[in-house]
């Protein structure tokens, strides 16, 4: 894993590194979705993931909107323009998904599958080309934001591919998740944030840094499984209003669910998950829970298997900072 403080670290990239891992990021993004057919390109609409070609294009936009397009003012609406127009994909109310909401996103007509490759191509050329001879962090910013941005995407396909029982995409796999029992820490002050001081790329809403105090609190060593999770599930959560407040309580009315998404139930009390396009015996497997069902929770589950977001946050600054 990369460190802050590593000459190699991601955040400050430059130069032929920085243009070598754009080309990178490419390949990966591209890989979670060439090998799909046009069945599978062109599913229709589905909460949580955007259409293939859609976001495709987005990625693109994007790293021209920031990189080449420049400079930029917000408008009275709030919304962020550019002085120069689109050249790979445009116009910006098409592929800026502040401006444009998520249903319509499958009302705008895809390119052909080889014309918007082609268009990618040619966006990321034009925006190694302007990779800047300077390595100062402010140079870099657009560059080393729309790299993120794309890696973002990339891991997006990755969930669209198991939302849509497609194939896992390549190097996917179930990793071991080790039983460790409950960590106590002790609390205490701890660093929020990008310090200003610190060399390299920061986004937006990891600034100002600025320090808080953290109540001692217990909480997992691992993330939950799938397996304790349904513990959870047998014992009549998901009818029980009391593990439901608010928001969670007007999904769990509506949704009439017993169980996450992609489980099901088998003969002889098994029970089977759906990883990707293959069903694998849940008690068997260490794969998490799907997120969205912990997020519906509110962070009410039971504190011995759970623990919410703000802590693994908390305990995650807390050990850097060690």
């Amino acid at each position: 894993m990369l460190t802050h403080d590593a000459p190699d670290d991601a955040r400050c990239l430059g130069g032929a590194a920085l243009a070598s891992a754009m080309r990178d990021s490419r390949e990966v993004l591209l890989s979670r979705v060439t090998d799909l057919d046009e069945v599978q390109w062109r599913f229709p609409y589905r909460v949580g993931v955007n259409p293939i070609p859609w976001e495709l294009g987005h990625v693109a936009w994007f790293g021209e909107f920031w990189i080449l397009r420049g400079p930029h003012r917000v408008d009275d609406q709030g919304f962020v323009n550019a002085r120069h127009p689109p050249r790979f994909l445009g116009p910006d109310d098409r592929y800026d998904s502040a401006r444009l909401p998520h249903a319509r996103r499958w009302d705008i007509a895809p390119a052909p599958r080889q014309d918007l490759l082609d268009r990618l191509q040619t966006q990321l050329e034009a925006c190694l080309a302007a990779v800047p001879r300077d390595d100062g962090d402010e140079a870099l910013y657009m560059h080393r934001l729309a790299l993120f941005h794309e890696d973002m995407h990339a891991e997006a396909f990755a969930w669209l591919r198991g939302v849509l029982g497609f194939a896992p995409p390549r190097g996917c796999a179930l990793r071991p998740v080790c039983a460790r029992g409950e960590l106590a820490l002790p609390g205490g002050s701890m660093q929020l944030g990008r310090p200003p001081q610190r060399p390299g790329f920061a986004f937006d809403n990891e600034q100002p840094s600025h320090r808080c105090d953290v109540e001692p609190f217990g909480i997992d060593a691992a993330p939950v499984t799938a397996g304790q999770f349904l513990r959870f599930v047998e014992s009549g959560g998901y009818a029980d209003p009391a593990w439901w407040p608010d928001e969670a309580g007007a999904w769990r009315a509506t949704a009439a669910a017993a169980q996450p998404e992609r489980w099901r139930a088998r003969e002889g009390g098994r029970w089977e998950l759906r990883w990707f396009d293959r069903w694998i015996d849940l008690e068997g497997t260490v794969s998490k829970v799907n997120m969205p069902d912990l997020l519906k929770l509110n962070d009410c589950l039971d504190p011995a298997i759970s623990a919410p977001a703000s802590r693994w946050i908390s305990a995650f600054a807390m050990a850097q900072q060690r």
